[in-house]
């Protein structure tokens, strides 16, 4: 290495999320080049499972599950109804579900880094929990009655030996997992107006990566379809979607520009706000020596 050449400083976590989605794409790049050869050649049929040895859970948990005959039946059944499927399976094929299974793996992995983040945040300073705002909508579903708006955990660990550290920590994870229900525009002014990390990234950034996320949706909770909810959602995100190439009831395909812009904006997001996180907690710069196990 050039004396002259910094190092590139990230947090454990920083580090640990460009480990991770540099083998999930490098994985669905290498699975795609090497299966092209074999989609290209006369295929060999090889059954998705062995009909005597059954599915390796099934086998081996009894005590959880016990299958009859008609049950064994049925699955022999269906073995023989997706090893059709499997036989006619094509390059294409493959590679749109390869690919949409690498979209989903990327935001995974981005969601968990700044799942990390902010419980450290929030795990080093508790108090922030303290200045949460009560919404109309909480106070309508419990009926105006503020005390059962604490947190429903708390009533969980009521019941077993009270333990401050374990319910705060539930609170936290359970604070974080709503905040990022929502668009990633309010995950990102909570960071900063609350968590106080300046991360200053720009809207168009933000934006771009909300439309991505929906996409995310689709293909997490349907089979990719375009739907009006999704096309009132990215419409939301900016005025400047031309709706038109999003028409109700057509697929979006993921192909390999889809990811390489993904990639590109989850990578360069996680970078800059890194770079705010580090300003604010130099601790969790990374080092080789160095593990932070209890929140990576």
């Amino acid at each position: 290495m050039s004396e002259n050449k910094k190092l590139f400083k990230v947090s454990t976590f920083c580090r640990d999320f460009l480990s991770k989605t540099t083998v999930i794409l490098r994985f669905c790049t290498l699975s795609k080049e090497q299966l092209k050869d074999y989609f290209e050649k006369p295929r060999i049929n090889v059954p998705i499972y062995e009909k005597p040895e059954r599915i390796y859970w099934v086998k081996n948990s009894k005590d959880f599950i016990n299958l009859d005959e008609y049950d064994k039946m049925f699955h022999d059944e269906i073995v023989d109804f997706t090893k059709e499927i499997y036989d006619k399976l094509n390059y294409e094929q493959y590679c749109e579900i390869e690919n949409v299974n690498t979209l989903i793996l990327l935001f995974s992995e981005f969601d968990n880094y700044f799942f990390k983040c902010f419980k450290y945040i929030l795990t080093k300073r508790p108090s922030i929990l303290n200045d949460q705002k009560i919404t109309i909508k909480e106070l309508i579903e419990k009926q105006g009655d503020i005390n059962l708006i604490i947190e429903d955990i708390a009533e969980k660990n009521a019941l077993r030996k009270f333990n401050l550290d374990i319910l705060l920590d539930d609170i936290i994870e359970k604070k974080i997992h709503n905040k990022f229900y929502k668009v990633y525009d309010e995950v990102f002014k909570y960071a900063k107006n609350t968590l106080t990390i300046n991360h200053n990234l720009s809207d168009d950034l933000i934006k771009s990566l909300d439309f991505y996320k929906q996409i995310r949706n689709i293909y997490a909770h349907g089979d990719g379809t375009i739907t009006r909810i999704f096309r009132n959602k990215i419409k939301k995100i900016s005025s400047n979607i031309n709706l038109n190439n999003f028409q109700l009831g057509n697929k979006f395909i993921v192909k390999d520009h889809v990811l390489t812009d993904i990639d590109f904006i989850l990578t360069s997001i996680t970078a800059k706000f890194d770079k705010a996180l580090l300003k604010k907690y130099p601790e969790l710069l990374f080092k080789e020596d160095k593990k932070i196990s209890k929140y990576g």
